[in-house]
């Protein structure tokens, strides 16, 4: 089941400070695994477009169900951040993935 978390806030992104009108929800991926995901405005088209997964699903890696895996690279390097800055989450671990260090965190709004 989809849930909007947040509705029609800033986000800055950290390659070039870009401002952006987003939405955050929390879905499931097709595993079960909980996932952050969001959409922003489109002024040009007038209406809401995918923007960023905050979240990756690592099968290998055993969550509880109020437990998240933060993407912490590339377009989502300020991500956890952010994320925690809206009191959605709390890291609690970090887990190697794919040669990568991911933030496991708690979520706290659902």
């Amino acid at each position: 089941m989809e849930k909007m978390l947040l509705n029609k806030v800033e986000y800055i992104t950290p390659y070039d400070n870009a401002k952006y009108l987003i939405n955050v929800h929390l879905g499931r991926y097709a595993n079960g695994d909980r996932r952050i995901y969001s959409h922003y405005f489109d002024k040009e088209t007038g209406g809401w477009m995918p923007f960023l997964t905050f979240t990756v699903s690592i099968p290998e890696v055993p969550l509880k169900d109020d437990e998240v895996i933060i993407k912490n690279y590339s377009e989502n390097a300020d991500a956890l951040p952010w994320l925690y800055s809206w009191d959605i989450v709390t890291p609690v671990r970090q887990v190697v993935g794919n040669r990568v260090v991911f933030d496991v965190c708690k979520l706290l709004k659902e």
